[in-house]
């Protein structure tokens, strides 16, 4: 049995009713609305980033990035990388900061002494949350070479650097990396070894937008007597293990024999064997800064006295006799290959530099060539 419809005059009420109802909803649910939490602007996004500098956060300051950088170029965003003693004193849409989807944020930074001014760029996040984050706000330096410290040092933190590249490998461009913005010290911290204090740089993304990267380099170092006198106890020491070699030419040592030892024909000796190396007096080193790309594979070492290397062999004359041979060496020009590094606590470290090869970090020892002077046989 069907349910009885409702009279004529209840029906047409009906729809009356309705429309008020939602009339009367609509403040209520504008209300709601104006009270739901808005995403932030881009001036306020760039001011959450640079609190989170602030704060030392890198996690966090990193979460209003669109494109997180990683790998090596990212090595130096940490914490220990961030100074403190700046602030953000200013951001604000910039002059023709662009459209709807797309805009600049200019700011302005102030240590105490010193003041920049950059641009940030800031687009809407493509979740549809509203949302914006900053496109590139990190600073690039351009670091081509460590040398000849072993490690890459930004304020407070210390990267040794074969955490970044295999071990030894030396004279390979370090190349860039990315900072937040702030201020930065490079290399300040070879105890001892500075000449001068290194600058210090407020850093924010350039003026012109599309910056060069920062040029960052070792300051000149300066050898006082205690580190050279360090360098010639390793020095020797590294002549004590070239000699224990039983070659002509020892890899990595800095004296070799020739093919041929001998005054003139017919006295020239070849074929050396049983070959015995022995020092007799130490080089006497110098070490200097020269600076530039001289300095690329480590600090070269300077002699002032080439010191005595003696090679005792036996060899064979043109006519199939056999002679001994015994003469006074010298060590090579500079000790090459040997060059001069230092760690974080500024002492020296005297090693054999690796070359990368083209394509991959290879190792190619040098060899050093002929440091024998004609030498007076005897038969044997």
């Amino acid at each position: 049995m069907s349910s009885p419809s409702p009279p004529p005059g209840r029906r047409w009420f009906a729809a009356p009713l309705l429309l008020a109802a939602v009339l009367a909803a609509l403040p209520v649910l504008a209300a709601q609305w104006e009270r739901r939490p808005q995403p932030p602007g881009p001036v306020e996004v760039v001011e959450r980033f640079f609190a989170a500098i602030a704060d030392r956060d890198v996690d966090r300051a990193l979460s209003y990035v669109s494109t997180v950088p990683y790998g090596p170029e990212a090595a130096l965003l940490h914490p220990d990388a961030i100074d403190d003693g700046w602030r953000l004193v200013a951001a604000r849409p910039a002059p023709e900061a662009g459209d709807s989807y797309e805009t600049w944020v200019e700011v302005t930074v102030d240590d105490g002494g010193t003041q920049a001014t950059g641009f940030l760029e800031v687009t809407e996040a493509d979740d549809g949350s509203g949302g914006w984050l900053l496109t590139d706000p990190l600073v690039d330096i351009d670091v081509r070479s460590v040398a000849p410290l072993t490690y890459l040092q930004v304020n407070d933190l210390i990267v040794p650097y074969a955490a970044l590249y295999p071990a030894g490998a030396v004279g390979v461009p370090v190349g860039r990396y990315q900072l937040l913005p702030g201020r930065y010290r490079f290399f300040h911290q070879p105890p001892g070894l500075l000449t001068d204090a290194p600058p210090q740089w407020l850093l924010t993304p350039a003026v012109d937008r599309h910056p060069e990267p920062v040029p960052v380099a070792v300051p000149p170092l300066r050898i006082p007597e205690p580190t050279l006198a360090a360098v010639q106890l390793q020095v020797n020491a590294l002549l004590d293990e070239c000699v224990q070699f039983r070659v002509r030419e020892p890899a990595g040592c800095p004296f070799a024999a020739g093919v041929e030892v001998g005054p003139t024909e017919p006295d020239t000796v070849r074929l050396l064997r049983d070959i015995r190396w022995q020092v007799i007096e130490y080089p006497t080193v110098e070490v200097s800064d020269p600076g530039g790309r001289d300095r690329e594979l480590g600090l070269p070492i300077g002699l002032a006295d080439p010191g005595r290397i003696r090679l005792t062999a036996t060899g064979e004359r043109d006519s199939g006799e056999l002679a001994t041979v015994s003469v006074d060496c010298h060590v090579s020009a500079g000790l090459d290959p040997m060059r001069v590094w230092f760690d974080q606590d500024g002492q020296p470290l005297v090693q054999q530099p690796l070359v990368a090869g083209v394509g991959l970090v290879s190792v190619f020892p040098a060899i050093v060539e002929d440091t024998c002077p004609p030498a007076a046989g005897g038969d044997r």
